[in-house]
């Protein structure tokens, strides 16, 4: 006959130290960034954007970002196809709640409110359209 085990001690857990208390984040990531001084490169289009009030491309907007003094391109060689990406991308995923509008091609505006009314936002692209096989 097969002698059956005796279930092993449990390990006693020893009382963990509470964690100090961290302190509180900012409001918002721009507000803590200006607290630090450092803004990252959309939240300094969008301050730059928010001043200027008029439609930027993405190479006005990275000179005006430099000569604000809100942000430079560290040691970077294409600083405005990286904001364009970054603007394109908050754009894509965040709609209507993004910080950004896009009003003509390549230019962008803080808000709707900021350029006139007949300016209207772009119509989403036509390339996707399916394609034909090549050589058909």
């Amino acid at each position: 006959m097969a002698m059956k085990k005796a279930p092993a001690a449990k390990a006693s857990k020893k009382p963990t130290p509470a964690k100090p208390a961290t302190p509180a984040a900012p409001q918002s990531q721009v507000a803590g960034a200006l607290a630090t001084g450092k803004l990252s490169a959309l939240d300094a289009a969008a301050k730059a954007l928010g001043e200027v009030r008029q439609a930027l491309n993405c190479h006005q907007l990275v000179e005006t970002m430099a000569s604000q003094g809100y942000w430079t391109s560290p040691a970077g060689l294409t600083p405005a196809a990286t904001l364009f990406a970054a603007i394109s991308k908050e754009v894509a995923t965040k709609g209507a709640a993004a910080s950004f509008v896009n009003v003509a091609s390549g230019q962008f505006v803080r808000d709707r409110r900021t350029v006139c009314p007949e300016a209207a936002p772009v119509a989403a692209s036509r390339r996707c359209r399916a394609r034909r096989p090549i050589g058909l």
